[in-house]
């Protein structure tokens, strides 16, 4: 008989409605929203100037915590202000929005002119916002309307996140006649830059600088499947010789995972699987529990019901397995995924998952694509594919073996397709692209 167990393993869509427009910003003059970011264990919000200055009291309150006393760290000319909050509130920032500093701002703004305006009310309630982007200037600012002319972008709506797909893209600074003027996430990262890095850690810094993603676990984005389920993601028990435990797990389509096997007392040689809804194993684990921590990679591009069995070979013991989420759908093949020459694309994937990144080309153009060595050693094949779906490159690799180089061009105008395919193990890809002039 299954435990009475479900686990959601793709919590995309409750951890976003927990990050999008992160806090709500009050003083004595005046309401606003705002963005979290953290650098080494602070944790700190950008919110407009004009929603913060000359007040003598700054509170802030997220989907899970009210009037917390913030104290303004600095400002800038372009109407932005950075706040710090106190030292035990650091963990709000584990609801934050900021992903990367908007390395994929340029490519989506060149992409789209369709967005989400997304903000948080003072007791936690998210109100969204369908928008187009009306006008982009070369740097620094765009400016939005909302889709629905019934609505319009109001004063208290200054600092709402705007977003593409689950990409932040722009921060909301002022409204005039319904036109919202936004400053983009890059702008904000790089007019910040300097006085974030202070804070930062050695570590950070180091990881900053790196294309080896896996080289610094610490600083990884990799989200614990339990952290908003109380533990869910976390499976104890005890197996014995000719035992099965089974567990009902939900997810919804092509998410990779790490699963770890944590080191027991007891030393049971088990199996440990990982089946899709049509039974086709995922992965397969045989270990003995008292030797050492086991890791696999992991992933489904299939929704619905899947089983975790823990079978008992030899012994018996207790067994401790934690599954965490190392990309969602969002991350893997969101609208976000939006590449320019020099851009880099840069994530975790896992066998059975695939990555997909949109890359609009001229016509008659030569790109040279690298992917970096990598600390984990994961299998992948990447393409390079038309308009038409037609193969322009082929790799089939080992992420921790070296660098590889490419050359591949197209003489196709349009959308083209940069699939990153994960065929065994877990872990992290870098891969960047560059026009050849």
């Amino acid at each position: 008989m299954f435990n009475k167990i479900l686990l959601i393993l793709s919590l995309n869509f409750y951890i976003n409605s927990l990050n999008a427009s992160d806090v709500f910003v009050s003083t004595d003059f005046s309401n606003g929203k705002g963005i979290l970011r953290d650098s080494g264990s602070q944790c700190f919000v950008y919110t407009p100037k004009h929603v913060v200055e000359d007040s003598d009291g700054i509170y802030i309150s997220s989907a899970t915590v009210r009037n917390v006393e913030a104290s303004l760290l600095t400002t800038y000319p372009v109407d932005l202000a950075i706040l710090q909050l106190p030292n035990d509130q650091d963990n709000m920032c584990r609801h934050k929005s900021w992903i990367d500093g908007g390395e994929r701002v340029s490519a989506i703004l060149n992409s789209t002119n369709e967005a989400t305006l997304s903000f948080r009310k003072k007791n936690g309630a998210l109100t969204e916002y369908q928008v187009n982007i009306v006008e982009k200037e070369l740097h620094t600012f765009f400016y939005i309307e909302l889709a629905n002319k019934k609505r319009s972008i109001i004063q208290g709506m200054s600092g709402s996140i705007i977003l593409v797909g689950q990409y932040p893209v722009g921060m909301l600074l002022a409204v005039e006649n319904g036109v919202g003027k936004v400053l983009r996430i890059d702008a904000i990262n790089d007019i910040s830059k300097s006085l974030i890095q202070s804070f930062a850690s050695k570590t950070e810094l180091q990881a900053q600088k790196s294309t080896d993603l896996a080289a610094y676990p610490s600083e990884s984005v990799s989200t614990p499947i339990n952290a908003p389920l109380n533990s869910s993601g976390t499976f104890n028990g005890h197996v014995a010789q000719g035992g099965k435990k089974e567990f009902r797990v939900i997810a919804t389509g092509n998410t990779a995972y790490r699963i770890t096997s944590k080191k027991q007392t007891d030393d049971v040689r088990t199996v440990i699987e990982l089946l899709s809804p049509s039974g086709k194993r995922l992965m397969k684990g045989d270990i003995n529990t008292a030797k050492r921590d086991y890791i696999w990679g992991a992933g489904t591009v299939d929704e619905g019901e899947h089983i975790l069995r823990i079978t008992g070979i030899r012994g018996g013991g207790d067994f401790h397995i934690q599954i965490d989420q190392m990309a969602s759908p969002e991350q893997l093949i969101g609208k976000a995924n939006i590449l320019q020459s020099g851009d880099i694309a840069k994530g975790h994937i896992a066998q059975n998952t695939y990555a997909e990144y949109k890359l609009l080309a001229n016509g008659n153009t030569a790109y040279r694509i690298t992917s970096k060595k990598q600390t984990d050693d994961v299998r992948t094949v990447i393409e390079l594919l038309s308009p038409s779906g037609k193969r322009l490159m082929k790799g089939d690799i080992n992420t921790a073996k070296r660098d590889y180089i490419w050359g591949a061009g197209t003489v196709d105008e349009g959308e083209h397709i940069l699939r990153i395919t994960g065929i065994r193990g877990g872990g992290k890809f870098h891969i960047q692209i560059d026009e050849v002039k």
